[in-house]
């Protein structure tokens, strides 16, 4: 699923950026239904500073008329409305 290749793009990412604090927000867009898709995620150095990856989705998810949450290190969201997420 797409989701599940967000998450894999983070494995690689967080394998790659060790011990520097590092986060990202993904965003993409279902193929199947074409409905949003987002993820937050921060490695153990970003949630020690203060990262919290899903209070982060659940103030952005509304944007795309969507809901989710999570776990400080990673948390995602689906919505309805893409058109929440600027070109």
């Amino acid at each position: 699923s797409t989701m599940d290749a967000m998450r894999e793009g983070w494995d690689v990412m967080k394998k790659r950026v060790e011990k520097a604090a590092f986060a990202t927000v993904l965003f993409a867009r279902n193929p199947e239904g074409g409905n949003p898709l987002m993820m937050a995620a921060g490695n153990d150095a970003a949630v020690e500073a203060g990262f919290h990856a899903g209070n982060l989705i659940k103030a952005v998810a509304p944007a795309i008329k969507g809901g989710g949450g999570g776990k400080p290190a990673m948390a995602q969201a689906g919505g309805k409305d893409a058109a929440g997420i600027p070109a």
